[in-house]
């Protein structure tokens, strides 16, 4: 019963907390009247955003996206926390194979911007720098920690683009990513009336994630921001006073220290596979998802197989469509 279950689960965390650790309990229930008694609960809904993102498309998708996250957020206990994995055990890589690579990303950082503890896997194999970004933003941003998150209450001109806005005492930052194919540049609406701030006070406009400054000005100035996104790419908004420095370090640049040269490549093509014949290897591609199938060396020795997704580049895939 119901019950019975709140009882072992208050007992259960009663036990932990006599101990001087960090430890946490995690109720494995959807239900949300077990964060009553749990430090979280799990949310398994999560799971399922793969499979919705490559069957509903990009707009669909986002549009029920924002409107299950209110919902939730209307419906639950006011310190309800939820615990987010986007695949379990052995899926990781079939939601690769399924969506791509930067549509994968773009689901990781949905765990990290909205409200809730971000799982991550032992299979996350390839994306160890992208996720130590998002965990750094995330560690260095107290709202985006610890705060309030509104999942309508920023709108946007572009339906494929997914907004979140997170607050906590004067702090504000907005988790935005480009859920689509394309590039995008879309004009964000917000709501200024939010900011627990003085109306004339002068505000920086960062985006944490890349260390940029986009904007200077009084709230006012703020109504209406512009902001271009590549292909899957995500963005964290944060204002903080004109003459503080960016809450999160820089992304470094790295620059090649020898020019790029080119040569000849063959290029085949056939209804499932393109292959990319050089000089000192074979690449062959799904043009189904853009995923890697096999990478050989000259004598023909694999390099690189279907299941080994090792690369680490920004802009590769694309979810639901052939590459060209």
């Amino acid at each position: 019963t119901h019950g019975g279950g709140m009882e072992m689960c208050r007992k259960i965390r009663n036990t932990v907390r006599k101990h001087p650790s960090q430890g946490i309990t995690i109720g494995e229930h959807a239900i949300s009247i077990y964060s009553q008694e749990n430090d979280a609960i799990i949310d398994f809904m999560f799971t399922g955003l793969a499979r919705k993102l490559f069957d509903l498309g990009s707009t669909e998708f986002v549009s029920r996206l924002r409107q299950w996250l209110e919902e939730q957020r209307l419906t639950s206990p006011r310190a309800a926390l939820r615990l987010h994995y986007i695949a379990g055990k052995d899926d990781n890589d079939s939601c690769k194979a399924l969506l791509g690579i930067n549509a994968y990303r773009a689901l990781l950082a949905l765990m990290f911007w909205t409200r809730g503890i971000p799982s991550i896997g032992p299979l996350d194999t390839g994306d160890g720098v992208f996720l130590q970004r998002l965990n750094e933003v995330r560690n260095n941003i107290p709202e985006l920690f610890n705060g309030e998150a509104f999942y309508q209450a920023v709108k946007t001109d572009v339906p494929a683009v997914f907004t979140v806005l997170r607050k906590i005492s004067d702090k504000v930052s907005v988790g935005v990513i480009n859920f689509s194919s394309e590039s995008v540049e879309t004009k964000l609406t917000i709501p200024i009336e939010l900011f627990d701030k003085n109306i004339d006070q002068n505000l920086s406009l960062w985006n944490t994630f890349t260390g940029e400054k986009l904007q200077t000005g009084c709230i006012s100035n703020f109504k209406v921001v512009k902001l271009k996104l590549s292909p899957w790419e995500t963005a964290v908004l944060t204002w903080r006073p004109e003459k503080q420095s960016c809450p999160v370090v820089s992304v470094s640049k790295n620059i090649p220290s020898q020019p790029i040269t080119t040569k000849t490549l063959t290029v085949n093509e056939n209804t499932n596979i393109i292959t990319v014949i050089g000089s000192n290897y074979s690449l062959q591609i799904d043009r189904h998802n853009g995923l890697i199938k096999s990478f050989t060396d000259v004598n023909g020795q694999e390099l690189l197989g279907q299941a080994d997704i090792l690369l680490d580049f920004k802009n590769i895939s694309r979810v639901n469509a052939d590459v060209k």
